[in-house]
């Protein structure tokens, strides 16, 4: 049995992770059921045995289901080794049609770099092969990868790599797909309309970096979400955003390279 979360430790923007979760569609029914205007998200590698039947009890009550690929075919089993594309394939394509006329939307999210860019055309073709009508790219994170220099986000300005991303808007254009990018302006928002929580409780600024033991704004099983959303911790570090001085956690994070 879940417990009903008190009015004051919800928030209006609910980002749930774990398609492994086997509570999740008492999760969102708790949320939808406590107001149904709040947006609810799901990331799925639509890898995982149950995603099917997960899905098959959400669909319809979750806004959006953004599914995890690296690229098509052989590209997709080389940057994710132990992945299976037929099965990813399958599953991606099942869920699509089950998704079909209900109010639950599908996104494909594809995290372009070095390896894999040439593919993206391709992933927009597989989109709209399965039925998928929005296409989402962005660029690698290396916060959490001290060992790559950080002029590795000089790649995303190079014009082999912005070729393949025009290549693959025009034709999500011409076949009436959606199609978005990465928007690294220099200024995260997330510290506002996003947080995220770990296992054991701890409010952290992202899903990027969620170590606690870095950097945590309280622990939501001993305090209200809202108290640690609302904690001078919290403040001090939105403080430093705002006058657009990065904190130390986040100067290696793509948005600001």
């Amino acid at each position: 049995m879940i417990r009903r979360p008190p009015r004051s430790t919800l928030f209006p923007y609910t980002t749930l992770f774990r398609s492994l979760y086997k509570q999740l569609p008492e999760v969102i029914d708790i949320i939808s059921d406590y107001n149904s205007n709040i947006t609810t998200f799901l990331s799925t590698n639509a890898q995982t045995p149950n995603c099917l039947s997960i899905f098959e009890n959400i669909k319809g009550k979750i806004s959006l289901v953004q599914i995890s690929t690296d690229g098509v075919g052989t590209m997709y089993e080389k940057i994710r080794p132990g992945a299976n594309f037929s099965t990813f394939s399958k599953n991606v394509k099942k869920m699509s049609q089950a998704a079909e006329g209900t109010s639950t939307s599908l996104m494909l999210n594809m995290v372009a770099f070095h390896e894999n860019y040439i593919t993206i055309p391709d992933v927009v073709k597989f989109a709209k092969d399965i039925g998928i009508k929005h296409v989402h790219i962005n660029t690698r994170n290396i916060v959490t990868m001290p060992q790559i220099n950080l002029s590795d986000y000089n790649f995303y300005k190079k014009e082999a790599f912005l070729k393949a991303l025009t290549k693959g808007e025009t034709i999500a254009r011409k076949s009436g797909i959606g199609f978005s990018k990465y928007s690294n302006n220099g200024y995260c928002d997330l510290v506002y309309n996003h947080f995220y929580i770990t296992w054991d409780g701890f409010l952290v600024p992202c899903c990027a970096k969620p170590f606690p033991k870095e950097l945590q704004f309280g622990n939501v099983f001993e305090e209200t979400l809202l108290s640690c959303i609302k904690n001078y911790q919290t403040s001090v570090f939105r403080e430093k955003w705002d006058r657009k001085s990065i904190p130390e956690f986040c100067q290696r994070c793509h948005v600001v390279h």
